[in-house]
């Protein structure tokens, strides 16, 4: 009989140290055991978010260059001054707050052999029309948030890094509104290539950028975005280490149409009626921030829905806000 209790333990400690193990190898994978767990790990958030009903959100607007904005306006990249029109309409319309997922990281006019202001040789581009036109559209409506990004360029030897190099894109200094109005739309890939998550802040030569769902919830929020990445690792949301840190699982809502999208073109003809606007979170989504195939979702192909409900992750927005322009 006293064999029983002690198969009993026998068992026991085994199961712990099993479980220890494949603790140990989730915490802090160190081989393809490690590897494989978290590739099931993550199937499994998918499947969750597959089997719940969705959560239609009518306090986000989507402005997308799409297919039919391409063939409308022509090839991208836009001049800006179409980028100042549809602030002035949206605007016009009492959109709450705008998120411009779009790289103005350079003047667009023509290339230009003498700087008028030294007399010297410049092979930078001149200010065109359109540029003044934006940059006074983002000064009349300060409640627009920009976007930047960071690549890394990294050179393997083997399986292993050998060196990279970074560099970071911010708006142009005639577009650049405060350092809180501009966030970096980087979106993390997990082992299997799908996005599941969104980074709260990325750093560049060892100083820390918050990304554009930080951004616009601390801009909704009338906080910094230094506080909301605090408030949000704080609460636990924070990604495991071994999947980059600072980052969150993306709370997705629901598959495409979960939120109200408009084509871009739409609404600078007047065709979108001002309602769709007011009292809104409005995110203009580029072509290239569209993107389908390795940028897979759990529950949508489409990055701009990561975006979307990376903010909501971030921040619960109450679709119950009063209308409020951007000035």
């Amino acid at each position: 009989m006293a064999r029983k209790p002690l198969l009993t333990i026998v068992f026991g400690l085994v199961f712990a140290l099993l479980a220890a193990v494949l603790v140990e190898h989730l915490y802090e994978p160190k081989s393809g055991l490690g590897n494989l767990l978290w590739r099931f790990e993550l199937g499994a958030y998918g499947v969750r978010l597959s089997t719940r009903a969705s959560r239609f959100r009518d306090d986000i607007v989507i402005v997308a260059v799409d297919d039919e904005s391409l063939q409308q306006l022509g090839v991208w990249p836009w001049p800006r001054g179409l980028h100042a029109q549809l602030l002035d309409r949206l605007n016009e319309a009492g959109a709450r707050l705008i998120g411009l997922d779009m790289l103005f990281s350079d003047l667009s006019g023509s290339l230009q052999s003498v700087d008028p202001a030294t007399g010297q040789l410049s092979l930078q581009p001149a200010v065109s029309e359109g540029d003044e036109a934006l940059a006074g559209a983002l000064k009349r409506y300060p409640r627009v948030v920009l976007a930047g990004q960071i690549t890394n360029d990294l050179t393997t030897r083997g399986e292993q890094v050998a060196s990279g190099v970074s560099s970071v894109a911010f708006p142009h200094e005639l577009f650049a509104p405060s350092e809180d109005r501009i966030g970096l739309t980087n979106i993390p890939r997990d082992l299997d290539s799908v996005v599941r998550r969104a980074w709260l802040t990325l750093s560049h030569q060892d100083e820390p950028y918050y990304t554009l769902p930080v951004a616009l919830a601390a801009a909704q929020m009338k906080r910094t975005p230094a506080a909301v990445a605090a408030e949000t690792l704080r609460l636990g949301y924070a990604g495991h280490p071994f999947l980059g840190g600072n980052s969150i699982l993306v709370n997705f809502c629901g598959p495409a149409g979960t939120f109200k999208r408009v084509p871009y073109y739409q609404v600078l003809a007047g065709l979108t009626p001002p309602e769709t606007f007011r009292g809104k979170i409005v995110l203009g989504l580029s072509h290239s921030s569209q993107g389908t195939g390795s940028h897979g979702t759990p529950s949508a192909t489409s990055v701009w829905l990561a975006q979307a409900s990376s903010m909501v992750s971030v921040m619960p927005i109450s679709s119950s806000s009063s209308s409020t322009s951007l000035t």
